[in-house]
Protein backbone atom coordinates (compact mmCIF):
# COMPACT_ATOMS: atom_id res chain seq x y z
CA UNK A 1 0.00 0.00 0.00
CA UNK A 2 2.86 2.39 0.76
CA UNK A 3 4.41 1.63 -2.66
CA UNK A 4 1.14 2.59 -4.35
CA UNK A 5 0.99 5.92 -2.46
CA UNK A 6 4.63 6.66 -3.29
CA UNK A 7 3.94 5.98 -6.98
CA UNK A 8 0.92 8.29 -6.87
CA UNK A 9 2.98 10.99 -5.17
CA UNK A 10 5.78 10.66 -7.74
CA UNK A 11 3.23 10.82 -10.56
CA UNK A 12 1.60 13.89 -9.03
CA UNK A 13 4.95 15.66 -8.58
CA UNK A 14 5.87 14.78 -12.18
CA UNK A 15 2.58 16.17 -13.50
CA UNK A 16 2.96 19.39 -11.53
CA UNK A 17 6.53 19.76 -12.77
CA UNK A 18 5.43 19.15 -16.36
CA UNK A 19 2.60 21.69 -16.05
CA UNK A 20 4.98 24.30 -14.66
CA UNK A 21 7.47 23.63 -17.45
CA UNK A 22 4.84 23.88 -20.20
CA UNK A 23 3.22 26.91 -18.58
CA UNK A 24 6.60 28.51 -18.16
CA UNK A 25 7.50 27.99 -21.82
CA UNK A 26 4.18 29.37 -23.03
CA UNK A 27 4.22 32.27 -20.62
CA UNK A 28 7.90 33.16 -20.92
CA UNK A 29 7.08 36.28 -22.94
CA UNK A 30 4.84 37.51 -20.11
CA UNK A 31 7.69 37.43 -17.57
CA UNK A 32 9.51 40.32 -19.19
CA UNK A 33 9.49 43.65 -17.46
CA UNK A 34 6.59 45.75 -18.71
CA UNK A 35 8.69 48.36 -20.44
CA UNK A 36 10.73 45.75 -22.34
CA UNK A 37 7.71 44.88 -24.48
CA UNK A 38 7.52 48.42 -25.83
CA UNK A 39 10.39 49.23 -28.21
CA UNK A 40 12.26 52.44 -28.77
CA UNK A 41 11.16 53.86 -32.13
CA UNK A 42 13.20 56.28 -34.23
CA UNK A 43 11.31 59.57 -34.55
CA UNK A 44 8.93 58.66 -31.70
CA UNK A 45 9.03 59.38 -27.98
CA UNK A 46 7.29 57.02 -25.55
CA UNK A 47 5.10 59.08 -23.23
CA UNK A 48 4.89 58.66 -19.47
CA UNK A 49 4.81 55.17 -18.06
CA UNK A 50 3.18 51.97 -19.20
CA UNK A 51 -0.39 51.55 -18.00
CA UNK A 52 -1.45 48.11 -16.79
CA UNK A 53 -4.97 46.71 -16.50
CA UNK A 54 -6.24 43.37 -15.23
CA UNK A 55 -9.63 41.68 -15.07
CA UNK A 56 -10.68 43.84 -12.12
CA UNK A 57 -10.07 47.20 -13.81
CA UNK A 58 -10.25 46.49 -17.57
CA UNK A 59 -13.58 48.36 -17.61
CA UNK A 60 -11.65 51.55 -16.81
CA UNK A 61 -9.95 51.31 -20.21
CA UNK A 62 -12.42 49.58 -22.54
CA UNK A 63 -15.75 49.77 -20.73
CA UNK A 64 -17.99 48.63 -23.57
CA UNK A 65 -15.77 45.77 -24.77
CA UNK A 66 -14.42 44.49 -21.45
CA UNK A 67 -16.98 41.68 -21.12
CA UNK A 68 -16.02 40.26 -24.51
CA UNK A 69 -12.30 40.29 -23.67
CA UNK A 70 -12.97 38.70 -20.29
CA UNK A 71 -14.93 35.90 -21.99
CA UNK A 72 -11.67 35.01 -23.78
CA UNK A 73 -9.72 34.46 -20.55
CA UNK A 74 -8.16 37.94 -20.52
CA UNK A 75 -5.26 38.16 -18.05
CA UNK A 76 -3.59 41.56 -18.45
CA UNK A 77 -3.39 44.61 -20.71
CA UNK A 78 -0.30 46.80 -21.07
CA UNK A 79 -0.63 50.14 -22.87
CA UNK A 80 2.00 52.62 -24.04
CA UNK A 81 1.64 55.84 -26.03
CA UNK A 82 4.17 57.32 -28.45
CA UNK A 83 4.31 60.83 -29.89
CA UNK A 84 6.15 62.09 -32.95
CA UNK A 85 7.64 65.58 -33.36
CA UNK A 86 4.92 66.27 -35.95
CA UNK A 87 2.13 65.66 -33.41
CA UNK A 88 1.31 62.10 -34.41
CA UNK A 89 0.20 59.72 -31.68
CA UNK A 90 0.46 55.91 -31.66
CA UNK A 91 -1.01 53.75 -28.92
CA UNK A 92 0.21 50.17 -28.49
CA UNK A 93 -2.02 47.79 -26.51
CA UNK A 94 -0.80 44.29 -25.62
CA UNK A 95 -3.59 42.07 -24.34
CA UNK A 96 -2.39 38.86 -22.70
CA UNK A 97 -4.82 35.96 -22.59
CA UNK A 98 -4.64 32.60 -20.85
CA UNK A 99 -3.80 30.71 -24.04
CA UNK A 100 -3.08 31.22 -27.75
CA UNK A 101 -6.58 29.88 -28.48
CA UNK A 102 -8.13 32.64 -26.34
CA UNK A 103 -6.00 35.36 -27.96
CA UNK A 104 -6.88 34.09 -31.42
CA UNK A 105 -10.55 33.96 -30.43
CA UNK A 106 -10.78 37.65 -29.55
CA UNK A 107 -8.59 38.59 -32.53
CA UNK A 108 -10.95 36.61 -34.80
CA UNK A 109 -13.97 38.50 -33.47
CA UNK A 110 -12.39 41.81 -34.39
CA UNK A 111 -10.56 41.04 -37.64
CA UNK A 112 -12.22 41.47 -41.02
CA UNK A 113 -13.85 38.35 -42.44
CA UNK A 114 -11.66 38.53 -45.54
CA UNK A 115 -8.04 39.57 -45.98
CA UNK A 116 -5.69 40.71 -47.04
CA UNK A 117 -3.95 39.53 -43.90
CA UNK A 118 -0.42 40.54 -43.02
CA UNK A 119 2.47 38.24 -42.35
CA UNK A 120 3.20 39.84 -39.01
CA UNK A 121 3.60 37.19 -36.37
CA UNK A 122 0.83 34.55 -36.65
CA UNK A 123 -1.53 36.87 -38.53
CA UNK A 124 -2.39 40.55 -38.64
CA UNK A 125 -4.41 43.08 -40.55
CA UNK A 126 -4.21 46.76 -41.39
CA UNK A 127 -7.10 49.17 -41.73
CA UNK A 128 -6.75 52.95 -41.97
CA UNK A 129 -5.05 54.01 -38.75
CA UNK A 130 -4.91 50.60 -37.05
CA UNK A 131 -2.80 47.46 -37.24
CA UNK A 132 -3.75 44.47 -35.10
CA UNK A 133 -2.08 41.06 -34.83
CA UNK A 134 -2.06 37.91 -32.75
CA UNK A 135 1.04 36.17 -31.42
CA UNK A 136 0.88 33.28 -29.00
CA UNK A 137 -1.27 34.30 -26.04
CA UNK A 138 -1.01 38.00 -26.96
CA UNK A 139 -3.39 40.10 -29.02
CA UNK A 140 -1.74 43.38 -30.03
CA UNK A 141 -3.63 46.47 -31.17
CA UNK A 142 -1.78 49.47 -32.58
CA UNK A 143 -3.73 52.64 -33.37
CA UNK A 144 -2.61 55.98 -34.75
CA UNK A 145 -3.92 59.53 -34.75
CA UNK A 146 -2.53 62.35 -36.91
CA UNK A 147 0.14 60.18 -38.50
CA UNK A 148 0.40 61.71 -41.95
CA UNK A 149 3.42 60.17 -43.63
CA UNK A 150 3.56 56.46 -44.45
CA UNK A 151 1.09 55.56 -41.72
CA UNK A 152 0.81 51.92 -42.76
CA UNK A 153 4.58 51.53 -42.97
CA UNK A 154 5.12 53.12 -39.58
CA UNK A 155 2.49 50.93 -37.94
CA UNK A 156 4.11 47.85 -39.53
CA UNK A 157 7.44 48.91 -38.05
CA UNK A 158 5.83 49.25 -34.60
CA UNK A 159 4.16 45.84 -35.05
CA UNK A 160 7.35 44.09 -36.13
CA UNK A 161 9.34 45.46 -33.21
CA UNK A 162 6.63 44.55 -30.68
CA UNK A 163 6.39 41.07 -32.23
CA UNK A 164 10.16 40.63 -31.90
CA UNK A 165 9.95 41.58 -28.23
CA UNK A 166 7.07 39.21 -27.53
CA UNK A 167 9.31 36.35 -28.57
CA UNK A 168 7.81 32.90 -29.00
CA UNK A 169 5.49 32.34 -31.92
CA UNK A 170 3.10 29.42 -31.70
CA UNK A 171 1.38 29.50 -35.09
CA UNK A 172 -2.36 29.85 -35.49
CA UNK A 173 -4.41 27.48 -33.34
CA UNK A 174 -5.72 24.43 -35.16
CA UNK A 175 -9.43 23.84 -35.57
CA UNK A 176 -11.03 20.79 -33.92
CA UNK A 177 -11.14 19.12 -37.36
CA UNK A 178 -7.42 19.71 -37.86
CA UNK A 179 -6.65 18.29 -34.41
CA UNK A 180 -8.53 15.10 -35.34
CA UNK A 181 -6.49 14.83 -38.53
CA UNK A 182 -9.19 15.87 -40.98
CA UNK A 183 -8.43 18.15 -43.88
CA UNK A 184 -10.51 21.24 -44.39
Amino acid sequence: MKVCNVKKLISLVGLVGFALTVGGAEGRQELRHRSELFPEMKGWKRLDSTRVYNAANLYDYIDGAADVFLSYEFQELRVADYESAGGGLVTVEIYRHKSPVDAFGIYSRERPTEGPFLEISEQGYYREGILNFVQGAAYVKIASINVRENMGGQLREFAQKVSDRLGTRTGLPRTPSQRRGRRL
